[in-house]
């Protein structure tokens, strides 16, 4: 059983912290939030009898756990994670993995020096419409993928503390933390593309948002992503077409020609070597996975954090070369 602490307890730190509940493995011993008021307020409506700091490292020097779950605004990913692997930690950090490409590179570093493991929490790629999308892929069932269009679209973000992620020098802004979910499964599924090009509408009236074409062998992709003042609803999806079938996704729900595919959590279509947790829910299956990685020694194949990197520097190739809108 390994001993964790969850480090910014927002509206994804309490994600996390619910989604342990499964994973039979790790234990969550203590919180951390800067506002030490928000990690009290946790532990009293969960009823939770752990311990609370607004210091990481005060944390980890008392409680000793074998690893941190960091959940914090992303420009304090790279210095919280080589903290935590300078004082004994594994570490599971939340997406994006920094700001920018030469602070996950600080972190890979920190990494390897102290021997530690470090996992970037892509959540999608262990989300059931994409692990389902990547099998078929890869099985090569309904022929080649021909065609590939993916949307998250969402209004501004108002929810962070400070309105952190509404400042692009602290969230890196929506291509970076919100864009970044379907840029990272391309990249991790296909590789970079032959040819791209992007349109890029860039903070007005709060607003952000990406477009991007890309071209590979035999392969159209398209992607949006952005954050909008309007009133739209959150909606995120895709469609792919195969030689000899469409798979479309959204949110949760896949269609396979039309027809709804209902899938077990366990089922071959969407299995993840390492996971033991009996939930279909992709924020559990990651947190499952980073844990087992961590029990038997290997290398988080699935998010490697060379890839979660990878995914960094092809969004800063995107908008450095969009065009500007």
């Amino acid at each position: 059983m390994l001993r964790g602490a969850i480090i910014g307890i927002g509206g994804m730190g309490r994600n996390h912290l619910a989604c342990y509940n499964p994973v039979k493995d790790a234990k969550i011993i203590a919180l951390c939030d800067i506002n030490i008021e928000v990690a009290q307020n946790t532990v009293r409506d969960w009823g939770l009898d752990i311990p609370v700091y607004d210091n990481m490292v005060e944390l980890i020097e008392k409680e000793k756990p074998d690893f941190v779950d960091i959940v914090t605004p992303t420009d304090t990913h790279a210095e919280l994670t080589i903290k935590a692997f300078e004082m004994g930690c594994h570490v599971i950090c939340e997406k994006p993995m920094a700001l920018n490409s030469a602070d996950c590179q600080k972190m890979i570093e920190a990494s390897e020096k102290y021997g530690k493991a470090l996992m970037i929490a892509q959540v999608v790629r262990f989300m059931t419409p994409y692990a389902y999308l990547k099998n078929t892929i890869e099985t090569g069932r309904l022929g080649k993928l021909i065609k590939y269009t993916a949307k998250r679209l969402s209004p501004v973000p108002t929810w962070s503390a400070e309105d952190w992620m509404k400042k692009p020098e602290r969230s890196g802004g929506a291509v970076i933390d919100l864009a970044i979910h379907d840029f990272d499964f391309i990249q991790w599924t296909f590789g970079l593309p032959e040819k791209h090009d992007s349109v890029h509408y860039t903070w007005k009236n709060e607003t952000e948002f990406i477009s991007t074409n890309m071209k590979y062998d035999g392969l159209s992709i398209f992607v949006e992503g952005g954050w909008f003042t309007t009133a739209l609803p959150f909606n995120a999806g895709y469609t792919a077409i195969f030689e000899n079938g469409v798979i479309s996704a959204e949110g949760e729900a896949i269609k396979e020609n039309g027809q709804e595919v209902s899938l077990e959590w366990n089922s071959p279509e969407i299995a993840i070597d390492g996971v033991t947790v009996e939930s279909v829910d992709g924020y559990s299956r990651e947190l499952a996975y980073f844990i087992s990685c961590v029990e038997n020694g290997k290398k988080p194949e699935m998010a490697l954090p060379e890839s979660s990197k990878a995914s960094i520097e092809f969004c800063e190739k995107l908008m450095s070369e969009a065009t500007k809108l």
